[in-house]
């Protein structure tokens, strides 16, 4: 605490806190000084004069009666608005530039009631959203439970730092909620804390591919002197798949890294699954160039396609030739929840790092947002409590523990077995249908398809003019160079009734755009 009861000069106030803060950790060096601003703004307003009740609550917005009374108010309109979902358009059809001529040009002069708030929100946000909380909702990403967006409430709320030294409780909480997954899974323990591996929370598979980079490429650089370092970066090689390509753009495009040289090796089979013996010709191409192979990227149902690619095969290559195998299980990695699904998803302890999608294990929990990493090596992924948190991953911690403690175990395995039933039942309609062919074979909740005898072109278009009939959503893909239809069932409150009409609206675009041809 801050010595002396009368209120202090900001200089000296920041001064004080800067010296404590940076004497406990470096990294909290920013935080300090946001700290140390708010502590200051708060002496310098004892010395003003007593302002009254009225006054204060204008300059927070709402009084705390106002504040209970419009959360009891949102609470009310959010879960009406989900329970009538299915009866919005899935997808906006909104003209672009349409918000500015429903709301006001310049901010109010004076606060406005929460009433015409929620007004203004529901007139004219909500036609501009896509319902993801719909029934009719077949795309990837899927709305927040409801025991989560209790949690955001709580981490808004707060409004406590997301640094260990000034909140250990977040970082802390990520790593049991890690354990806490790792277990439900039935992953190895090499994974779990105790044992120097864990998790760290991640915005997305793209954060977790890079980061899982950066780590092979410590491990490589601490394995040569110092001296030697310079260079080696053009020689160190990744091999990632073609199904897992996407991934690799998302480095070029996004940091422009010369992180290390990248090798995309094609995959073969209806499965599109990464074989061994293609891995290995890559291999021994670069090493006949002088080059080192590093790193090599798996899939265990990715998001693309649902590729399932023979884990143990390819981590004995990895093991022989000293790669850091990363496995991306963003999309049916979460279905390891269910015991008798984990089969085809085992890594054992095989990965150096193995990433957790939010699709569908924590979509149910976090809205199909960030995913989980984990890993066997601290020293070169780093532990959450020697990191610096990427930011909101205390709030999705916060979500997973909510949604974890509020569903359940078995609520979870529920829901996901309910998902592979609505997903078989889409399996069986394509296998059976004259239009449309299985592009790979379902993956859990996943299917994916396209246009049988049709070219990319108008399998595209249709993809486009089924969303754009406001009765479902759908994703889509290249798989090999060709273009396909995506399903993923899960959305909240989607049964089999949602998956039979969203056929027919396939089976009748299908027609209108085709009739003639």
């Amino acid at each position: 605490p801050i010595p002396g009861p009368e209120p202090r000069s900001w200089r000296a106030v920041k001064r004080h806190m800067l010296e404590e803060l940076t004497d406990v950790h470096p990294v909290v060096l920013f935080g300090g000084v946001a700290a140390a601003a708010s502590v200051g703004v708060f002496f310098v307003q004892r010395r003003r004069k007593r302002a009254s009740a009225a006054q204060k609550a204008r300059q927070q917005g709402m009084s705390p009666e106002e504040f209970r009374a419009a959360g009891h108010a949102l609470v009310d309109w959010l879960v009406d608005h989900r329970l009538k979902a299915s009866e919005f358009p899935v997808v906006s059809h909104v003209e672009p530039g349409y918000l500015r001529k429903i709301l006001a040009s310049e901010a109010p002069h004076d606060g406005e009631s929460w009433g015409a708030i929620l007004a203004d929100f529901s007139q004219g946000i909500v036609p501009g959203l896509t319902h993801l909380g719909s029934p009719n909702c077949f795309s990837q990403d899927q709305a927040t439970a409801f025991p989560c967006v209790l949690a955001d409430l709580f981490s808004s709320g707060l409004g406590a730092f997301g640094f260990s030294v000034m909140s250990p409780a977040h970082v802390e909480l990520e790593s049991v909620i890690a354990d806490w997954v790792a277990k439900m899974l039935g992953l190895q323990e090499v994974f779990c804390s105790d044992t120097g591996g864990g998790a760290v929370i991640q915005h997305s598979s793209f954060d977790a591919f890079i980061t899982a980079i950066l780590a092979a490429r410590a491990r490589i650089l601490s394995e040569i002197p110092p001296n030697e370092h310079e260079g080696v970066g053009n020689l160190l090689v990744a091999y990632v798949s073609d199904q897992s390509w996407e991934l690799v753009r998302g480095i070029h495009e996004r940091t422009g890294l010369p992180l290390c040289q990248f090798r995309c090796v094609k995959t073969v089979g209806s499965n599109h699954r990464l074989t061994a013996s293609a891995v290995q010709a890559a291999i021994a191409t670069d090493l006949s160039s002088g080059l080192v192979p590093m790193f090599l990227c798996c899939s265990l149902g990715s998001a693309c396609c649902g590729t399932l690619d023979p884990i143990q095969e390819l981590a004995g290559i990895a093991v022989e030739q000293g790669l850091w195998l990363h496995v991306d299980g963003s999309y049916a990695a979460g279905y390891g929840a269910c015991p008798e699904l984990r089969e085809p998803l085992a890594v054992h302890n095989y990965a150096d790092t193995y990433v957790v999608g939010t699709n569908p294990l924590l979509a149910e929990l976090d809205g199909g947002e960030g995913v989980l990493m984990f890993y066997q090596h601290a020293g070169f992924v780093g532990p959450a409590s020697h990191r610096l948190p990427q930011p909101g991953s205390w709030v999705r911690a916060y979500r997973l523990w909510f949604g974890l403690r509020a569903i359940g175990v078995a609520g979870l395995q529920n829901r996901l077995r309910h998902n592979v039933r609505l997903a078989t039942v889409l399996e069986e309609l394509v296998s059976s249908s004259a239009e449309f062919e299985l592009v790979t074979p379902r993956c859990m909740g996943m299917v994916s398809f396209r246009l049988r005898g049709r070219d990319d072109l108008e399998t595209a278009q249709l993809l486009e003019a089924v969303n754009a009939t406001g009765l479902l959503v759908l994703s889509g893909a290249e798989v090999a160079g060709r273009v396909a239809l995506l399903c993923f069932c899960g959305a909240p409150f989607q049964e089999e009734c949602h998956v039979r009409a969203a056929w027919e609206v396939l089976l009748a675009e299908t027609r209108t755009l085709f009739q003639n041809k």
